[in-house]
């Protein structure tokens, strides 16, 4: 079996004999610095696609050669090697849905067959936090209850785009951390290697470590970036992530990777960069190191959307080593978690429109502790994607989405993680102009909802129990319940008495489904009660202090209303698919 070393040998041979071969086949080459690659040519279209579709595309720019102002100029002083037509990938930055303006240029342009993209599965949680994942260890992992909630959390932070995984996975394969296999070649270099689901989860992976990893120790002034980049970047070497914030609002992020280094002279320098958003170009990031890293000390042109101004990075970076994102990441629903990872889903947002998300505390006010993380992916799939944050342990807070800057629905959830808890609010559908509010309370294991123009959320609450079913999680979901404006819904998991209730301030009939899982080492048992309609201003109560695994239908439950008259829940155990929907089983009655 060969070793890393031989391999990365191997995939180097490879890489340069390419270039060889590509810049001896192109009569004109370009050399816009010190880096040889071949003149960029925009691809054909796919002649079945819709001419307007097609102009579209040639339209936005994003199939242009890069501009002269961004393109690297100056005294090359360190360079990786590193070839956008070798060594990048030949598809834009893509996003989980096939409407999204680069998948359609992906399709037309650069015969990808596009569908959503497969990103992360149970086994590459395995890889990304071992076997307290999996309730299984041999055999294709068994996801938890919490790993498969902080799945799909991660997964939903992935609608937007994969900037910050593609930008490390194409670095780690240059620099041979990472092996071709990796992304499902065997011997092709990144940009000759077709689509396919492992390339996918490998860089769904990579972008990941972001989620569980504050970034904030790699941040750098743009003359510390420089002088890194020095010091770091030599041949065959491309070693860093590089991440450009300070966009205008509610913006994000991007990550690209950087390539060389130039010397303009006078303080000023450029970093070469492949950015994912323009496959088989060079761009520049612009450092003026005599603006004492303040306004202007960086710039960085970034496409947001077809008809919207580009977004202007230009502040801090942040060098992240690419080799940083393999291997087991801090997990944040195990025991070990530092604080509660809270996640919003990014929504999908016309052109102009934007959507707030902030964290308080209960009293309104900043929550002392709280870590911010910016989004690193920028707005260029019609999607808005949010931050991700770590509120201080077992400090209550919430979650407040207005939509005030958007004109039509949009429909995202919060998950938040601490240890073996997990709060979600799910399929929140919210109109244009509301205010709601997702409270959650982990020391009491609780989670409300409260909407100014009203919803159909989906509650639930994933625990593990004390005493003597310590070895036991439950989840508990209360689905899609009615919710009028101005009204509010609780869950509450009480492992005191061993029950789970929902209340809720609702004043006209509403409808429910209810689902509950128990887990321990050796079984997993899904119940549901299915199509109710409780009375306004209700409780709903679950029993689960007899349901365990030798008597796995053991479980009560019931409705009451505020006049104490009770309705006992029938329970029924029909499975279709295993945690394919929200944050469970999907169950068919």
């Amino acid at each position: 079996m060969a070793t890393r070393e031989e391999d990365r040998d191997v995939q180097q041979r490879i890489r340069r004999n390419i270039s060889i071969l590509v810049a001896v086949a192109t009569t004109a080459i370009f050399v816009s610095t010190g880096t040889a690659s071949a003149a960029w040519v925009v691809p054909t279209a796919d002649p079945g696609a819709p001419a307007a579709m097609v102009q579209e595309i040639l339209g936005s720019g994003l199939l242009d050669d890069t501009p002269a102002e961004w393109s690297p100029q100056g005294t090359l002083i360190a360079e990786s090697g590193f070839d956008p037509q070798v060594d990048g990938f030949n598809f834009l930055n893509f996003s989980d849905g096939a409407d999204g303006f680069p998948n359609r240029i992906n399709t037309v342009f650069f015969d990808v067959p596009y569908e959503d993209p497969t990103n992360l599965t149970a086994d590459d949680m395995r890889i990304m936090f071992g076997n307290q994942a999996c309730t299984n260890r041999v055999g294709p992992c068994i996801p938890t209850l919490e790993a498969e909630a902080a799945r799909e959390m991660f997964n939903g932070n992935m609608d937007g785009g994969h900037c910050f995984g593609i930008a490390g996975t194409a670095s780690q394969i240059f620099d041979g951390t990472l092996g071709l296999p990796s992304i499902g070649s065997a011997f092709r270099p990144p940009y000759r290697t077709p689509w396919s689901s492992t390339m996918t989860r490998t860089i769904a992976r990579n972008m990941a470590y972001q989620f569980v990893n504050d970034l904030d120790g790699f941040t750098l002034t743009p003359t510390q970036a420089v002088n890194s980049l020095k010091q770091n970047l030599a041949p065959d070497v491309a070693p860093f992530v590089l991440a450009v914030f300070d966009t205008p609002p509610g913006q994000g992020g991007h990550a690209i990777t950087p390539i060389a280094l130039y010397d303009r002279g006078n303080g000023m320098y450029d970093i070469a960069v492949w950015d994912n958003n323009y496959p088989g170009r060079t761009r520049a990031v612009h450092i003026d190191t005599k603006a004492n890293n303040g306004a202007g000390s960086m710039s960085y042109l970034m496409f947001t959307s077809p008809g919207a101004p580009p977004a202007m990075a230009s502040g801090d970076v942040a060098l992240i080593p690419s080799a940083k994102l393999l291997g087991q990441q801090p997990c944040p629903f195990c025991d070990s978690a530092a604080g509660t990872t809270v996640s919003v889903d990014a929504v999908e947002v016309a052109t102009g429109e934007t959507v707030e998300a902030s964290i308080v505390g209960l009293d309104g006010k900043p929550v002392p502790g709280l870590n911010e993380f910016p989004a690193i992916d920028p707005p260029n799939n019609g999607m808005q994607t949010f931050p991700m944050w770590n509120v201080p342990t077992n400090v209550p807070f919430r979650v407040v989405l207005s939509t005030k800057g958007a004109k039509r629905t949009v429909v995202t959830a919060v998950t938040a993680q601490q240890g073996n808890g997990t709060w979600v609010a799910s399929n929140l559908t919210i109109r244009p102009k509301s205010l709601d509010v997702v409270t959650v309370q982990p020391n009491a294991e609780s989670i409300t909802f409260a909407s100014t123009t009203g919803t159909d959320p989906t509650l639930g609450i994933i625990d593990s129990a004390d005493g003597a079913n310590i070895d036991t999680t439950y989840q508990v979901e209360m689905r899609k319940i009615r919710l009028d404006a101005g009204r509010q819904m609780t869950l509450d998991l009480d492992f005191a008495n061993d029950q789970a209730i929902l209340t809720t301030n609702q004043r006209h009939t509403s409808r429910i489904n209810v689902v509950a899982t128990m887990e321990n080492a050796t079984t997993e048992n899904t119940l549901y009660a299915w199509s109710y309609s409780p009375p306004k201003g209700f409780a709903l109560a679950i029993d689960f202090s007899q349901w365990t695994a030798a008597a796995p239908t053991a479980l009560n439950g019931w409705l009451a209303d505020p006049l104490g008259s009770r309705m006992n829940l029938i329970w029924r155990s029909r499975v279709v698919s295993q945690n394919s929907i929200g944050m469970g089983p999907v169950i068919s009655p």
